[in-house]
């Protein structure tokens, strides 16, 4: 199963669960002919979603951390760390 995270435009973000790597790549193909509803499981907030994301990957990397304190220090924090001062710029 793939959890499909699609934006609207409108400062929001579709979830969706498909079964197929066709379904995940072609939305049409969503409620045809794979088994998957072709409306959104979810509906979140854009700004929330992103925030929770950052906040789940940060909790993970502590807790890898605890057993090798290097852990995703070439690739995963550098990225987290993007990803926060681009959600700190467009906070209100």
């Amino acid at each position: 199963m793939y959890l499909v995270f699609e934006p609207t435009g409108d400062g929001r973000t579709n979830l969706a669960f498909c079964y197929s790597e066709e379904a995940v790549e072609n939305p049409d193909y969503r409620g045809e002919q794979s088994p998957k509803l072709p409306e959104p499981e979810a509906v979140a907030p854009t700004q929330a979603l992103a925030e929770a994301i950052s906040d789940g990957a940060q909790t993970y990397l502590d807790t890898i951390r605890e057993y090798d304190p290097d852990a995703g220090s070439e690739y995963v924090e550098p990225l987290l760390d993007e990803l926060r001062e681009r959600l700190d710029s467009i906070e209100k």
